[in-house]
């Protein structure tokens, strides 16, 4: 289909489109509110330390993180929960949610891999490390990570994708259950306990080396 036939078909039909972007507004935020419930009392249960509540104002104010206890940044006080390493609830690598032609428009798109770009979590780099030291750690510390599930994007950063199928998300909508679709995210959360001991190697090895 070329350019201006897909244009001519976006204006006829614009009232449905309108609508469709805000279901989808709709079912995204009540998914992530969903992963949020999940993370909260998956940490709560591992002894972990998070902040997973979704906003009001969406994913562009949400900060969604988790972190073992023993991650926290050594000075800070436990209510700042402030932490050297953390697992962070991100968009795929190269991806700039800038809107761009090449992306993809909607979170749900990226999370049900119905298009390029995908969500996941993203082992955060220590905020004392500077890029070219991280850069120079990279490569032992993909020889850590190989038999986990991250892999290493093209950010040079650490990422565990979460893919929920569409067919899945749809029958559980049709069954207003919602919850019934989140395996890949309790899968993913099991996910980030089985790659912790890799993770604190390599955050060890970092705390060791300074920024």
């Amino acid at each position: 289909m070329s350019s201006s036939e897909l244009d001519a078909l976006i204006v006829e039909h614009l009232a449905d489109l309108d609508r469709a972007a805000a279901g989808i507004d709709d079912i995204e935020a009540r998914v992530f509110t969903a992963f949020g419930e999940k993370a909260g009392a998956w940490a709560k249960k591992q002894g972990w330390i998070s902040d997973f509540d979704y906003p009001e104002g969406g994913w562009p104010d949400w900060n969604a993180w988790l972190a073992p206890p023993e991650w926290r940044t050594a000075d800070t006080a436990v209510e700042d929960d402030e932490c050297d390493g953390w697992f962070a609830l991100s968009v795929g690598g190269g991806d700039t949610e800038g809107g761009r032609v090449s992306e993809d428009w909607f979170r749900l798109t990226r999370l049900c891999g119905a298009g390029v770009g995908q969500i996941g979590f993203r082992f955060g780099r220590p905020h004392f490390v500077k890029p070219r030291k991280w850069k120079l750690a990279v490569p032992r510390s993909a020889e850590l990570v190989k038999n986990t599930s991250f892999v290493l994007d093209e950010d040079a950063s650490f990422f565990l994708p979460i893919t929920i199928q569409p067919v899945t998300l749809a029958q559980a909508l049709r069954d207003e259950d919602i919850g019934a679709a989140l395996d890949p995210f309790d899968a993913a959360l099991d996910s980030l306990l089985d790659a912790k001991s890799a993770f604190d190697e390599i955050l060890q090895s970092l705390r060791s080396s300074g920024g």
